[in-house]
């Protein structure tokens, strides 16, 4: 096995470590404390800004299949 080839699993595992080591704990503080200041639940917030992930990712999924249609659209009306 060539070294190189274990590479993208370490790449990996150090994204990992690192979500949890840096951003998580910070995430979870900022959570607390929207919790605290609006009087909102944890799972609340936590839903509300998966829906606005989804519905952002969402959004630029059909700007970026449009792009695609209208370049497709392009092609092949010049072949015509």
């Amino acid at each position: 096995m060539k070294p190189n080839q274990t590479w993208p699993i370490t790449k990996t595992n150090r994204r990992k470590e690192l979500f949890q080591v840096r951003i998580q704990p910070t995430l979870r503080n900022q959570v607390r404390e929207i919790s605290h200041l609006t009087g909102q639940s944890l799972s609340s917030i936590a839903e509300e800004a998966f829906l606005d992930f989804i519905q952002k990712n969402r959004t630029g999924l059909r700007d970026q299949m449009s792009v695609k249609q209208e370049s497709w659209t392009a092609l092949l009306g010049r072949q015509s």
